[in-house]
């Protein structure tokens, strides 16, 4: 029996929560090759400064300012090329024996490697997204660098075997921005974060909507409550259930159709799901949210705002309902439909489920990663 191929994978985020985990398209990734996590360490003081710089007494408040100083603090070509030394160093301490690289994001890189070791890289966005739609995630003087930032990242994603992304919406930017040639990206998905499949009990269910957020002003949360005013006006029993941290200014607000759940765990988070009919997902900016592929495994579809790569994980008129930025009054009347047919809103949500594991479950992902990666290992 032949020996697996060996892929070291340098992931930055590895063992964070959330949107970041790549643990089930890991584990799939597993059964396929031998992974190999070389250890990135930032430098100390890099690390202290950030923690220092985002301290607030309350946790899950530091937690947050503490993302948004990471955010901004990687797109400097400082810390770009500083992140390049540290995989340099991290990967010189693995055993040569490797058949190729996985790089995840393109904050770091290109790292040093024999040439004829193939290299790829995986994106769920690139910078040019960001500074071009949600500049609060780009560092203040990003003027004064862009320049010198964009040469780094396309001189790294230039250096790639090939790109891989999560969606057509990045590959065209990389292609459309960095000036790749569209040949070398290839559009493989992102893999779903709770694949388990959950019994759904449809009688239990009644109108109630959710709201999932870690960023609640870039994910809709202030457009999500102006939408339930005017559902919670015309459907009876109509609720929203808002899961994870709210702006200071909201934590007291009170309202008869509105629970806020604060950050919550997954075990959590998946009671929610179970509960739920309908995820409303206003958001200004999201590159590709894992939140519809878990809503839809759990028979929840979505109404969402057509930017980014939602119109790529939203089937039209089938898995959930995409709407124009801003169009509050257009959101609120199709959760309203929905709520108004529950058979119709049941088989959109079987059908949510099922497109979502025929599509984005971890062992699809990581067949369409070994397909793009086996053409050149």
């Amino acid at each position: 029996m032949s020996r697996k191929k060996k892929i070291l994978v340098l992931d930055i985020w590895r063992g964070t929560q959330g949107g970041a985990s790549k643990s089930a398209l890991y584990g799939e990734l597993s059964k396929l090759y031998s992974l190999e996590f070389p250890v990135f360490r930032q430098p100390l003081l890099y690390k202290a400064w950030k923690y220092l710089a985002s301290f607030h007494p309350d946790l899950t408040k530091w937690k947050q300012r503490k993302a948004v100083i990471d955010e901004r603090s990687q797109k400097y070509p400082k810390t770009f090329r500083m992140a390049t030394v540290a995989w340099n160093e991290a990967i010189g301490k693995m055993p040569k024996d490797y058949d190729a690289l996985l790089q995840i994001g393109s904050l770091f890189g290109p790292v040093s490697v024999d040439s004829r070791v193939p290299y790829f890289s995986y994106h769920d966005s690139a910078v040019a997204n960001y500074d071009a739609k949600w500049s609060k995630w780009m560092p203040g003087d990003f003027d004064r660098v862009r320049d010198e930032w964009y040469s780094l990242e396309k001189k790294m994603f230039s250096s790639m075997t090939a790109i891989m992304t999560y969606s057509a919406f990045v590959k065209e930017t990389i292609a459309g921005e960095y000036g790749i040639a569209p040949q070398m990206a290839h559009v493989v998905g992102s893999a779903l974060k709770i694949p388990e499949e959950y019994e759904i009990d449809w009688a239990a269910r009644g109108p109630q909507a959710l709201f999932v957020t870690t960023d609640f002003e870039r994910k809709g949360g202030y457009e999500a409550l102006e939408i339930f005013e005017t559902v919670a006006s015309r459907v009876d029993g109509a609720k929203l259930v808002i899961a994870g941290p709210v702006p200071d200014d909201l934590t007291s607000i009170r309202r008869p159709w509105l629970h806020l759940a604060g950050p919550v765990r997954q075990s959590q988070l998946i009671e929610i799901y179970k509960r739920s009919s309908v995820l409303v997902h206003p958001a200004r900016f999201d590159a590709f949210p894992s939140v519809i592929l878990e809503a839809a495994n759990f028979e929840v579809p979505c109404v969402g705002s057509r930017v980014c790569a939602i119109p790529e994980i939203i089937i039209e008129n089938e898995t959930g309902f995409t709407v124009e930025p801003g169009d509050k009054a257009l959101f609120a009347e199709k959760v309203i439909d929905l709520f108004r047919d529950k058979k119709a809103l049941e088989e959109m949500g079987r059908r949510a489920r099922r497109s979502v594991r025929e599509r984005f479950h971890p062992s699809v992902v990581a067949a369409n990663i070994k397909k793009v990666m086996d053409r050149h290992i």
